[in-house]
């Protein structure tokens, strides 16, 4: 996508795209994902992103030296190679606030999108490719919490309903428990975390939720804002 001072075709200059890391969650994460799209006429690219990629796959992060790179959905996992804030790091007690608006339970992923569906002879516009309900979530929260995605660029001709349950699984390992935030103040040594970046944290007052006890001890989270106070000489931090 980025060559030397090639443009990008995003009307983006190429050295401000950290090509590197795109290219790492790439190999990472994207192996084997193939998408077809039909333009008939012109679109908002940030609509476009947001709508057929970002809601599939992830988000944009700005890196620390300022270029653009992508986020993709993965939670953070205990392997993966991540600094970490202790007690030491972190000023006061974290404030933590289970998000219960982000649970899902339920996950439908169609595409081969038929712009020229005919519903008079039993066409539809997208085709269901996935189609995922916890049921056991579902009777134990009382709730069943759906999110429905529809692709143009998932194509079953080219493995698109692998890809869907692959989108799936990622999305449900983030949000099928809804996931703590904590609001974390550091000192402004650790203002090289970044948005989309994953931290363990270790604290003795944060609230276990699976044992009803306190005290974490490298719990991988994931940075999902990075707001430095340079008044104060602080870094302050949403977790999830």
């Amino acid at each position: 996508m980025v060559s030397g001072a090639a443009p990008t075709g995003l009307g983006i200059s190429s050295g401000l795209v950290d090509a590197e890391h795109l290219a790492k969650e790439r190999d990472d994460w994207l192996f084997g994902w193939r998408m077809r799209f039909e333009f008939r006429k012109p679109e908002r690219a940030k609509r476009f992103f947001e709508e057929e990629l970002f809601v599939l796959k992830g988000y944009p992060v700005i890196r620390p030296d300022g270029r653009l790179s992508v986020r993709l959905y993965h939670p953070a996992h205990p392997a993966e190679a991540a600094p970490e804030l202790t007690a030491d790091d972190i000023l006061g007690t974290p404030a933590a606030e289970p998000r219960f608006d982000d649970h899902l339970n339920h996950v439908q992923i169609s595409g081969d999108y038929n712009p020229d569906f005919d519903s008079s002879v039993g066409e539809t516009e997208f085709t269901l490719f996935h189609d995922f309900k916890d049921a056991a979530d579902a009777a134990a929260t009382k709730e069943t919490k759906i999110l429905k995605i529809e692709s143009r660029g998932l194509r079953s001709s080219l493995d698109g309903v692998r890809s869907a349950a692959f989108a799936s699984g990622k999305i449900r390992q983030r949000y099928l428990k809804p996931p703590l935030e904590l609001e974390v103040e550091t000192f402004f040594t650790k203002r090289t975390l970044e948005a989309g970046e994953a931290v363990f944290i270790s604290h003795p007052h944060l609230p276990n939720m699976e044992t009803g006890t306190r005290g974490w001890n490298q719990v991988a989270c994931e940075a999902l804002k990075a707001q430095p106070d340079f008044r104060k000489g602080r870094m302050k931090f949403t977790l999830l």
